[in-house]
């Protein structure tokens, strides 16, 4: 009795010397294999395919398992060791003076995150304040300091609050620093009576307390110290 077995596509259909059973043999194989059903074959290929890409992918979950583990284990001992850290700063050059400022300084991990807040704060209302901008709700100047968020939060960071302070004409950043609201800030950028100076400064004329705003000349808001000078006679 023949009998016949159908394969898949890349079985192909030859005949035993016999003539009795009809088999496949792969394509691409020399010699056909007389009493292997090309239904086995193919699922024997398939059955191994199939548990190559189930090995690989399990061994690629492992993996990537372990290499999160790993990051966190790192982020934590990180967390617990870098609670400071301690820089250098140059020596300044001093001129009758006897002592200058220190040459090193720690900063706090809450200190860190405190002026990482406000810069990220003051970038995105320099971002929002240009976007004001360009849909013309800001008329007039708008002198944004956005890419200069550290020398604010640094600025503060180096004086007291009872410090007095006149900034350039980019001050948006000094304001926030110097306690007034982004709320206030955009306000009075757009003239809206919620501004710190009513509406009626704009973007270099806001003042809160301590702060006296902005000055539009570049560099005449920096400090002059007048020294006598030792060839001169007062």
């Amino acid at each position: 009795m023949s009998q016949c077995c159908a394969g898949p596509a890349s079985i192909t259909r030859v005949h035993c010397p016999d003539g009795a059973t009809c088999i496949g043999a792969p394509e691409g194989d020399a010699e056909p294999r007389p009493g292997l059903p090309a239904v086995v074959t193919g699922r024997r290929r398939h059955l191994q395919h199939s548990v190559k890409n189930m090995l690989a992918a399990f061994i690629s979950r492992v993996l990537r398992r372990v290499a999160q583990k790993s990051a966190r284990r790192v982020l934590v001992a990180s967390r617990k060791s870098s609670n400071d850290a301690t820089f250098e700063i140059k020596k300044c050059d001093l001129y009758l003076l006897e002592e200058g400022p220190p040459v090193t300084t720690v900063l706090t991990r809450a200190e860190g995150l405190k002026y990482y807040r406000m810069m990220l704060t003051v970038r995105r209302m320099e971002l929002k304040a240009d976007q004001l901008y360009k849909q013309k709700f800001i008329r007039g100047f708008c002198h944004l300091c956005d890419g200069q968020e550290a020398c604010c939060v640094g600025l503060e960071a180096g004086i007291n609050p009872s410090d007095h302070v006149i900034t350039s004409y980019r001050a948006h950043g000094v304001c926030y620093t110097r306690g007034l609201s982004v709320r206030s800030i955009l306000a009075e950028l757009t003239g809206r009576r919620g501004g710190c100076a009513k509406g009626k400064g704009g973007s270099m004329h806001m003042y809160t307390k301590n702060f006296y705003g902005g000055n539009g000349i570049v560099g005449a808001q920096e400090s002059c110290f007048l020294l006598p000078l030792p060839w001169v006679s007062m």
